[in-house]
This record gives structure tokens, C-alpha cells and sequence, in this order.
């Protein structure tokens, strides 16, 4: 079966931007959002909203460590990969590379890459993407998963872009998508992925939409 990773994303947005939860979830990220536009940086109290908003676990070593660095250095070095995640100057992909690389200076920002994402689409919500276990987990079904190692997100982020002017494409333009469209599409979506006995993968019908 040849499934359609264009489709199957814009049935899932339809399906996601249409439930109760669509307006409530992200509030706590548009709040930080709407910070960072501000301050261009964030705080301590900034990365735990995001701990919550992404359902991370806390009692972590990175989090102790994030606790017993300074607030200064947290915005300092937070206010750097802004600059570099809004350099507009550098495609999406490379931006998103040197912004990540520049974080791996905080506790829990380097390892598989999903907090330091999570924190560069504060930054940069018009340009950035999270990516974590449910976003591999769609990609890997259709054969997108960008591969392991240095430089993944910058992969990852450019088979976003494409996948979003591909939608926006198959949408006949009524809405222009972005990084962060997909990202959160390729979530939803991974809870319709399935996999028979023969490691066929399938693509079961959108729910309601809930996160």
C-alpha cells in the first residue's frame, strides 16, 4: 500500500484545528512565545512552562542543573539562538541548526534534540518545528525519517518545509503551513499509524483531535 504523507498530514490538521482543544493546549506556548518576541530570550521560568506544555518529566538531572544555572546565563545564551533561529538571512533549515548547536551550552538541551526544539519554537514559532518520539514515529511510516547524528534537526527541519509548501500545495492555498503546522500534524498523526505482522505500516481514520 502506497500511502499519502501529503494527505494523511492535511486530514490531520483539518481534524486537530477542529477540536475543543485546538484554542486551549498551545496557550501555554503562545504565552512564552508572545515573552520571547519581547525579551528575545527566555528564563528559567520560561523553559518550566515548556516542561509542562510538552509533558517532560522534571525530576531529571538536566532539570536540577537547569535550576542551579544562573537566569543571566539561561537568557544569554537563549537570546543568542534567537538571533540565530530569526536570522532570516539563513534558510529555516541551517537557522534552526546554528540555534540548536548554540543551546547545547544548557542541561537538557542537547540528547535526542526535543527540549532544544521545544525551545526554539518559542523563539521562533513562524520558522521552528519540535521534534520528539511522535514526529519520528510518523516520519519512519512513510519512509521521511531524517537519519541519526549530527545534524539530524537540520534534516528533519528541511523535510518539514518541504512537507508544509507540499500542503499548503494540496490545500489549494486557503492556508499558508508552516514548520510548526506540521510538527504538529506529524504528533496526531502518530497516533493513527499502525503496523501489521508483516512491518506494513497503515494509517487508521483522524479522532477527535485531542492532545
Amino acid at each position: 500500500m502506497t500511502l499519502d504523507i501529503v494527505g494523511d498530514l492535511l486530514e490531520t490538521w483539518t481534524a486537530v484545528t477542529k477540536s475543543p482543544a485546538a484554542t486551549t493546549y498551545d496557550e501555554v506556548l503562545r504565552e512564552v512565545a508572545a515573552r520571547a518576541e519581547h525579551a528575545h530570550c527566555l528564563s528559567k521560568a520560561d523553559f518550566g512552562a515548556l516542561v509542562v506544555w510538552k509533558r517532560l518529566r522534571a525530576d531529571t538531572r538536566w532539570a536540577k542543573s537547569l535550576m542551579e544555572t544562573p537566569d543571566s546565563r539561561v537568557r544569554q545564551v537563549t537570546h543568542d539562538a534567537w538571533v540565530l533561529a530569526n536570522d532570516e538571512s539563513l534558510s529555516i533549515p541551517r537557522a534552526g541548526r546554528a540555534a540548536q548547536e548554540e543551546l547545547w551550552q544548557l542541561p537538557g538541551c542537547g540528547g535526542s534534540g526535543a527540549v532544544a526544539s521545544a525551545i526554539l519554537v518559542a523563539l521562533s514559532p513562524g520558522r521552528m518545528a519540535v521534534w520528539d518520539r511522535r514526529a519520528r514515529e510518523s516520519l519512519r511510516a512513510y519512509g521521511r525519517e531524517p537519519s541519526p547524528g549530527n545534524g539530524r534537526y537540520q534534516r528533519y527541519l528541511e523535510i518539514v518545509e518541504e512537507l508544509a509548501s507540499d500542503v499548503t500545495e494540496r490545500a489549494g492555498g486557503s492556508h499558508a503551513f508552516t514548520p510548526r503546522d506540521i510538527d504538529l500534524s506529524l504528533y496526531h498523526l502518530a497516533h493513527r499509524v499502525t503496523k501489521d505482522e508483516q512491518g506494513e505500516y497503515d494509517i487508521a481514520p483522524p479522532a477527535d483531535g485531542s492532545p
